[in-house]
């Protein structure tokens, strides 16, 4: 969800903790992540200083963080002694922190269990993007959205305008020089 809605990187959604999230303000804030290099796992803080931001949490997330977090609540409980208190949003039961090369492999487990066409778990930063522009969000926010340090990035390699984009394009286009005329 979190990706879909707020176009995280695998490793920024990996390397959120509990302290990220700001309840009352409704504030996500991305400043670490977790990454793979063979099976070591590396924590670090975000990738770039533009990667270090901030989100407005909306219902959809708000609710799940908190159903998660309840979840959590109720696993230290029952596991006593045994839980693992990483901190960490995207953990097992146990309160271990999740893999991030899980992440991918259950997102493509996912999409074939229902018949989806398989695309990268990145590829949802993409549709996050294209989304946004679609619906009439500025290209500056988009980039500041996914923690890009130049909006030729975000232009260059996460907008995919569908047909749908470019025919409306056209018609504006076409209805401007009417009206030059």
């Amino acid at each position: 969800m979190l990706c879909v809605y707020d176009g995280l990187r695998r490793g920024e959604v990996c390397g959120l903790r509990w302290s990220d999230v700001d309840f009352e303000n409704r504030i996500l804030h991305i400043a670490n992540t977790r990454t793979t290099a063979g099976k070591e796992i590396f924590q670090d803080t975000a990738k770039t200083s533009s990667s270090n931001r901030e989100f407005v949490i909306n219902d959809e997330i708000y609710n799940y963080l908190k159903t998660l977090r309840g979840r959590q609540s109720k696993n230290r409980l029952f596991m006593g002694g045994a839980y693992s208190d990483s901190g960490f949003i995207c953990c097992w039961d146990n309160g271990e922190p999740l893999n991030v090369d899980y992440v991918s492999q259950a997102f493509s487990k996912l999409l074939k269990n229902n018949g989806l066409p398989h695309i990268r778990f990145h590829d949802l930063r993409h549709s996050c993007a294209t989304n946004l522009l679609k619906n009439g969000v500025d290209l500056k926010i988009i980039q500041e959205y996914l923690g890009h340090s130049t909006v030729a990035t975000t232009a260059n390699f996460y907008l995919h305008p569908d047909l749908e984009e470019k025919r409306k394009a056209t018609d504006i286009l076409s209805n401007a020089l009417r009206i030059a005329k």
